[in-house]
């Protein structure tokens, strides 16, 4: 066990579960390990983990990682053995992959949840017209009145002013969740960001979008991409503006 330096992701494409989120965080945080374990001389898996307290491990980047767990080959592994192993009291975790059968005696009763994804592989298209009438309207009708007040919707993929954009998304989350603000207040989440954004590899590397309403940024998206897939990390949006949700 030591400092983080080399993390393997073959069977799980999930940028919570890369090489690189791990790096990120490891500079950052002092406190980031990974745990490796072996047969035979043999790597089998790797467990990225975060000390904390007296022997207690976190999650890497909590509580900014959204998906926990091993990261290897999917040979079977005794979670408490490499608990132990490692010189840990215990690992809490608060999200991991279903399939993991090492976890799954460790978790909650009743807490399995499916996880929503969208398919695009078609394209837009087939997409929109999968889902309901009723919430296409909707969203439509949302749309439609927003920018009769503000201008023509657009969306700009990745930000031209991400150091800009990426503190204004932070400050309209520090505005509405006293979580975000406790997290935000320390540095090394905000660096976190600043190295992802500026990530350019395959199995992780940050997104800033900025939906805009004429001249008006109405909401920003930070995601994840990793290997063609994106996961949502902190969408926001400007709390003037609720009224427009499609959610209202």
């Amino acid at each position: 066990m030591g400092h983080v330096s080399a993390v393997f992701s073959p069977t799980t494409p999930n940028p919570f579960l890369s090489l690189t989120f791990a790096r990120v965080v490891g500079r950052s945080r002092p406190g980031a390990r990974v745990a490796v374990v072996e047969t035979d001389r043999q790597i089998e898996a790797f467990l990225p983990f975060e000390l904390v307290g007296r022997r207690m491990g976190m999650p890497i980047g909590y509580p900014m990682n959204d998906l926990q767990g091993f990261v290897g080959r999917g040979t079977p592994i005794d979670a408490r053995h490499v608990i132990r192993q490692a010189g840990l009291r215990g690992w809490r975790f608060v999200a991991a992959p279903a399939e993991q059968s090492a976890l799954v005696p460790h978790h909650y009763a009743g807490t399995l949840a499916r996880v929503p994804v969208i398919d695009l592989a078609g394209g837009y298209q087939p997409y929109s017209s999968s889902r309901r009438k009723a919430s296409t309207k909707r969203i439509a009708e949302k749309r439609r009145a927003l920018e009769r007040r503000l201008g023509t919707l657009s969306l700009t993929w990745s930000s031209p002013c991400p150091q800009k954009h990426l503190q204004q998304l932070i400050d309209w989350k520090t505005a509405k969740y006293g979580g975000a603000r406790q997290l935000f207040s320390d540095p090394a989440a905000r660096a976190i960001l600043d190295e992802l954004t500026a990530e350019s590899g395959d199995d992780c590397r940050g997104l800033l979008s900025v939906l805009s309403a004429g001249e008006r940024t109405v909401a920003l998206f930070f995601g994840l991409i990793a290997h063609g897939g994106l996961s949502s990390w902190f969408p926001t949006y400007d709390r003037e503006l609720s009224r427009y949700s499609p959610a209202g």
